[in-house]
């Protein structure tokens, strides 16, 4: 259970710094043609932000959770 937590946690991880750079191309390249796609582009850089920053602290929890569980049984 721990270990399927930090693979879908790092899988989530590694997903949102590809949504992240992909953003900020369309940001930094000028690939957008108006305030709409600029929008876009922003928004999904902060979704990024916010699934990155949700991911690790699910991978936080889980080694936590592992270290609990090491200290108890050991």
């Amino acid at each position: 259970m721990i270990s399927g937590a930090t693979s879908t946690a790092v899988s989530s991880i590694y997903s949102g710094l590809k949504q992240f750079d992909a953003a900020a191309q369309a940001v930094a390249s000028g690939g957008v043609s108006d305030n709409r796609e600029l929008t876009e582009a922003l928004v999904s850089g902060q979704q990024a932000r916010q699934q990155i920053e949700a991911s690790a602290k699910v991978l936080s929890t889980a080694d936590e959770t592992l270290g609990t569980l090491i200290d108890r049984f050991a």
